[in-house]
């Protein structure tokens, strides 16, 4: 299910846990981070030298954003990041919920 780029915020601010996703020379890289919507992008909080290394190198990212309640829909954020200091600055250019595998699901 997409969810529209006006309706981002709303949508990480309900969700508590995220993963940051880079790739590099070295392959991916995914790493728990803090995320929060403000001046139209993506704030990414909690990355280390590896993770700005890539975003240097490879700007295109994915951020993995867990459902608070279990068998819920993860929200799935692709974007473009660039440093920004100790932090990312993302652009989000597509959002979609996805929903877990069937073995997974409460119904």
């Amino acid at each position: 299910m997409t969810v529209s780029l006006e309706d981002l915020p709303a949508a990480v601010a309900a969700r508590r846990l995220a993963y940051l996703v880079t790739t590099g020379d070295d392959g991916a890289k995914v790493v728990a981070v803090d995320v929060r919507a403000a001046n139209g992008r993506l704030v990414v909080t909690g990355i280390g030298p590896g993770s700005r290394s890539h975003v240097a190198a490879r700007p295109s990212v994915t951020l993995v954003l867990a459902p608070t309640e279990l068998h819920d829909l993860t929200l799935l954020i692709d974007g473009d990041a660039s440093v920004d200091g100790e932090a990312l600055a993302v652009t989000a250019t597509s959002a979609v919920l996805h929903r877990p595998a069937p073995s997974l699901r409460a119904d």
